[in-house]
């Protein structure tokens, strides 16, 4: 996997309908800190991290792993 950064492209909506599915991404914050977390990408197209919308400071993504099949 590799990042993608958001100027280039941004997730695809989930294919099974569901309204978000996980990503991860990095972002830095107005402090100048840097992350990299699991968040969700909604329908809306917005990045969401612990129900806050972070949008405007991810700069990259990458999809997340699927789970393993049972």
């Amino acid at each position: 996997m590799e990042w993608i950064n958001t100027k280039n492209r941004l997730p695809e909506p989930h294919k099974e309908g569901y309204w978000f599915h996980g990503v991860i991404v990095f972002y830095k914050m107005p402090d100048g800190s840097k992350h990299t977390e699991l968040v969700q990408w909604c329908k809306n197209n917005l990045f969401v991290f612990h129900g806050m919308n972070i949008t405007e400071y991810v700069t990259h993504w990458m999809e997340a792993p699927r789970p393993p099949k049972e």
